[in-house]
């Protein structure tokens, strides 16, 4: 039983280690956007956008194709 027990408490500690970082690493970069002058965030969202839509065309366009072939 003593085993058992130790190794859920591990278990959780391994699972609890791994949501903190990556809600860490959001905290971070949350304080720098909140830094980030707002002329460059409208490039950086605007960048996001684009590239966005260049992956859904190219993901799409196989199925486009085919329809039109």
């Amino acid at each position: 039983m003593l085993l058992g027990g130790l190794s859920i408490l591990i278990v959780s500690l391994v699972v609890f280690c791994w949501i903190t970082k990556p809600v860490t690493a959001y905290k971070l970069a949350l304080r720098e956007w909140q830094e980030t002058p707002s002329d460059e965030r409208v490039g950086i969202v605007l960048c996001g956008l684009a590239v966005t839509i260049f992956f859904i065309v190219i993901r799409c366009a196989p199925s486009v194709y085919q329809y039109f072939k």
